[in-house]
């Protein structure tokens, strides 16, 4: 099952072929696609996966890549995503476009409902995710401010040494426990990684594997601050 990333992409793209009337058996370029709809080629590849399997486009052989199939093959449409789908897929896309740096250090509710195309109440969740995990706040009086991220090479610089001081510290707390088995996922994870899958996720999770082994070493300190 894919990511609801890629789920909600493959239904924009089919959207898109049939706003755009695009012709059968025009090559579709993931480059221009990744372009249009702000994602990186990975999500784009997968997202034509399932629009192959749907009957909307067609692997174009040797010469690689997808041709858009005629009406009648392209009998099923691909699968909608839930409510939570395309809640998750916009938190995704606000964090990417975060960190990738394409979003001002000040926004307001119609700026992000227009841009995502989220209804108000898709909106009001989405921002109390992203207030709950502390990387964004309500302005006074209007609008909203992103907290200051790891955008930078010195922004990662300041985590890793503080992390070099904070880290060995929780170790040494006396009330430290190992959670093995919360540690060894950790490790699986990152293992995924090393082991190729760290370019095919996007850049929000990939932030978010990293953040859940720094933060249970933390929390196998017990130490409440």
């Amino acid at each position: 099952m894919e990511s609801p990333l890629v789920m909600q992409l493959a239904a924009q793209i089919a959207d898109h072929i049939r706003a755009e009337r695009i012709e059968p058996g025009t090559q579709l370029v993931e480059r221009k696609l990744a372009e249009q709809f702000r994602v990186s080629r990975s999500p784009v590849r997968r997202a034509l996966g399932v629009l192959e399997q749907s009957g909307h486009v067609a692997a174009n052989g040797r010469r690689g890549g997808y041709l858009v199939c005629s009406p009648p093959v392209a009998a099923a449409p691909p699968p909608k995503p839930s409510a939570w789908d395309e809640d998750e897929t916009a938190y995704l896309r606000i964090a990417e476009d975060n960190l990738e740096g394409r979003l001002p250090e000040k926004v307001t509710d119609s700026k992000l409902a227009r841009d995502y195309c989220l209804s108000r109440a898709q909106l009001r969740r989405v921002l109390a995710r992203i207030a709950n995990e502390g990387w964004i706040e309500r302005l006074p009086g209007h609008g909203w401010g992103f907290q200051p991220m790891l955008k930078s090479m010195q922004s990662y610089q300041d985590s890793y040494r503080f992390r070099l001081a904070i880290e060995p510290a929780a170790i040494l707390e006396p009330g430290f426990v190992l959670n093995r088995d919360a540690l060894l996922a950790c490790r699986a994870q990152q293992q995924d990684l090393v082991d190729g899958r760290i370019w095919e996720v996007s850049n929000p999770t990939l932030f978010d594997l990293n953040r859940t082994v720094h933060e249970t070493i933390i929390s196998c300190s017990r130490n409440i601050f």
